[in-house]
């Protein structure tokens, strides 16, 4: 879990790194870093894990959407959508391409790609995280139909918040959180569908 935090723990060195940098080159330098580092790490964890078939993250053992699922899965994301666009004052990705175009067309595509990129491998640290958090809960109370990999997310990911950020902005990310566990349980935790719709609930 400490890997979602890796942006974080690492602010010095990159710093350090591209401090010297042109203006336009440090945000993407910066997200490349990132992306590097959540990359290789999620890969070392999908790699040891992949042999352990009940631990597999994309398994074919998730199954499918129902009608109603599906609808209360577009309508999560959509709500979501709504609050962030609240609380940025504008629709985010259109906010986010405006400010990578500032560095100019050239850098600011490359470093919105970039940003869209790391929101992908931040969701997917979120979905191990209320994936193996579900198995381990189960695995200890025997109790499937608590949303164990629900409220680990809400407490690893959205309660830190309230430090790195502000009351607010943690209180949100809370909620937030259990909205991410909500669609790992409504895509009938198949891996790869809950990573879409947590994904498009992040950037959007």
């Amino acid at each position: 879990m400490c890997i979602l935090y890796a942006d974080i723990f690492t602010i010095s060195i990159k710093n350090s790194l591209f401090s010297e940098f042109p203006d336009y080159l440090k945000p993407i330098c910066s997200l490349s870093f990132t992306i590097f580092l959540w990359g290789t790490a999620i890969a070392f964890l999908l790699c040891i894990l992949k042999s352990k078939t009940y631990l597999n993250l994309f398994s074919k053992a998730g199954g499918g959407l129902s009608q109603s699922n599906t609808v209360l899965c577009v309508v999560i994301v959509l709500c979501m959508t709504a609050v962030m666009w609240i609380i940025n004052g504008s629709f985010k990705p259109l906010k986010e391409l405006h400010w990578f175009l500032g560095f100019g067309n050239m850098a600011g595509w490359t470093g919105f790609v970039l940003q869209n990129t790391y929101y992908v491998l931040e969701m997917l640290l979120a979905l191990m995280i209320v994936h193996y958090g579900q198995i381990a809960g189960e695995l200890l109370t025997l109790k499937r139909n608590i949303p164990w990999g629900s409220v680990l997310l809400s407490l690893a990911w959205g309660l830190p918040h309230i430090f790195t950020k502000n009351l607010s902005v943690g209180l949100f990310s809370l909620v937030f959180g259990l909205a991410l566990g909500a669609l790992y349980m409504l895509t009938g935790r198949n891996g790869r569908k809950a990573l879409l719709y947590m994904s498009l609930a992040f950037i959007l």
